[in-house]
Formats: C-alpha cells, sequence, structure tokens
C-alpha cells in the first residue's frame, strides 16, 4: 500500500508542531527554574521572624506558583493536542483546525497571574514607600 501526502498541508502542520514543541520545552525549563526560586523565597520567608505582610507575602506567592503551574499544564495540553492534530493530518489527510479553547484558557490563567504578581508588586512598593517616608520623618526630627 502506497500512501501520498499533500505537503500543502503537512508542511503548516509540522511547523505547528515543532513550534509547540519547542514552546513546551523552553516553557519547561523556565519553570523549572521559576520553582527552585519559588521554593527558596518560600524557605526564606518561613525562617524570617515575624514581619508586617509576611503571610500575605507567602500566600501571594503561592497563588502567583499554582497560576504558573496552570499554564505550563495548559502549554503541554497544547503540545498534546497539537500532536493529536498532526496524527489525524498523517493518517487521515484531513487537515482539523485548532481549537481556541486551550489558548482561551491559558490567556485567561495568564491575565489572573499577572494581576496577582502586579497587586503583590502594588502593596511591596507601597510598604516600602510608607517605611521610606517614616524614615524620612525620624531622620529630620531627630537633627
Amino acid at each position: 500500500m502506497q500512501y501520498t501526502l499533500d505537503s500543502g498541508q503537512v508542511d503548516p502542520a509540522w511547523s505547528a508542531l515543532l513550534m509547540a514543541f519547542s514552546e513546551t520545552g523552553v516553557s519547561i525549563v523556565l519553570y523549572g527554574i521559576y520553582i527552585s526560586l519559588f521554593l527558596l523565597s518560600i524557605y526564606i520567608l518561613a525562617r524570617r521572624s515575624e514581619t508586617h505582610g509576611k503571610k500575605l507575602l507567602m500566600a501571594w506567592s503561592c497563588v502567583i506558583a499554582a497560576g504558573g503551574t496552570t499554564q505550563l499544564i495548559v502549554t503541554i495540553a497544547q503540545a498534546v493536542e497539537t500532536a493529536g492534530l498532526f496524527a489525524n493530518l498523517l493518517h487521515a489527510q484531513v487537515l482539523n483546525r485548532h481549537s481556541t479553547r486551550l489558548l482561551t484558557v491559558q490567556n485567561t490563567i495568564g491575565a489572573m497571574n499577572m494581576f496577582a504578581r502586579d497587586s503583590l508588586y502594588v502593596k511591596f512598593f507601597s510598604t516600602v514607600d510608607e517605611q521610606a517616608l517614616t524614615c524620612n520623618r525620624s531622620c529630620t526630627t531627630a537633627t
């Protein structure tokens, strides 16, 4: 039995498959670095003496880590879906279009993760500004 493939359909699908796999590989490497830094930060925060906002910082760090983990899972699911579409193309000679469901989920989770990260930065910088103002007031009254 001899099969013929239309390269007009296979080439774009192959490019999409390679892009999905390379994106997944880079995401896994960066996620590994991120999780290492996250665990280090949680360890440092846990060992720190009682400071204002420690629990909030640890909670938001966990929320951001959960969002990053969810994004990685969706990225892997997209790669698996792309591989399935490519296999269907090779076996059935039918070019199926990508589902935008996983892309929508990934964008939504990314937006929620950015919101959590940015709100953490706002809280941190407002605390730093308060401490700087307190120090400036006490430093000027002491002289």
